[in-house]
């Protein structure tokens, strides 16, 4: 599913680097937002993902956001420029009221995000 989405993100966003805007890195990469461990039902939202490079992007961004926390936090300074001052509240209200991601659940997501993709491909929106 993550390369799924990664997909559908590239065509609708760009191939590159959502933090640091190097193009077309080859570790592009889905990048949570909200992590997937504490925030599980965010795991397939649009809305707390970002395309970000791992280790070969201008800022490394998702490998540093990871294992530096000082540059972690001017990374969070640029999330929170590109998704606006509220994003965490927002982001929790939205992990607050969707559904827990059971295996049908999860089934139904993948096959929308994979006909979604293929319309994409064909140039529908």
């Amino acid at each position: 599913i993550q390369t799924t989405i990664r997909e559908i993100l590239k065509i609708e966003r760009g191939d590159k680097c959502e933090i640091c805007g190097t193009k077309s890195p080859k570790s592009l990469g889905v990048f949570h937002i909200m992590p997937v461990s504490t925030h599980p039902r965010l795991r397939f939202s649009f809305e707390n993902i970002l395309l970000a490079g791992w280790l070969d992007c201008a800022g490394k961004c998702h490998f540093t956001w990871h294992k530096n926390y000082f540059k972690a936090q001017e990374i969070n300074k640029k999330i929170q420029k590109l998704r606006g001052d509220d994003y965490i509240v927002r982001l929790s209200a939205l992990h607050a009221t969707t559904p827990r991601l059971d295996k049908i659940r999860v089934g139904m997501i993948e096959v929308g995000l994979k006909a979604h993709l293929e319309k994409l491909k064909n140039g529908k929106k």
